[in-house]
């Protein structure tokens, strides 16, 4: 790789999102887990207190296009993990994750599957 390569490269080498994917499967959608993925981590720094963003910010954040965050805001807020409150101008939404809902969703989703499900195998 040569120099003016290996520049770009580092410029365009973004810092990484968490993403994981059991958050795709209790929310059934892969854009709502990545978002789930993002807001879970801003909860966590946030000491799991309220905290904002702005919608263009955490589109920013999860590379995601006007349509299909909303659609996946929305999912998370009905699929109960989050409770979201519009404030300000611009408008900035105030989220509240709603912990104990995650917790549920996945011990659902895992309900008497064998703990291999757990071993970050595949099958």
């Amino acid at each position: 790789m040569n120099k003016s390569s290996k520049l770009l490269f580092d410029r365009f080498a973004e810092r990484p999102i968490a993403y994981y994917p059991v958050y795709t499967r209790i929310c059934e959608s892969l854009t709502a887990g990545i978002l789930l993925s993002q807001v879970l981590y801003w909860g966590k720094v946030m000491q799991w207190k309220e905290f904002y963003k702005t919608d263009q910010n955490l589109r920013d954040e999860v590379c995601m296009g006007r349509h299909e965050f909303s659609a996946a805001k929305k999912k998370i807020q009905k699929l109960g993990f989050v409770t979201l409150k519009k404030k300000g101008w611009p408008a900035r939404t105030f989220y509240c994750v709603r912990t104990e809902k995650v917790i549920q969703a996945i011990s659902l989703l895992y309900e008497n599957q064998p703990t291999a499900q757990f071993s970050g195998k595949r099958t």
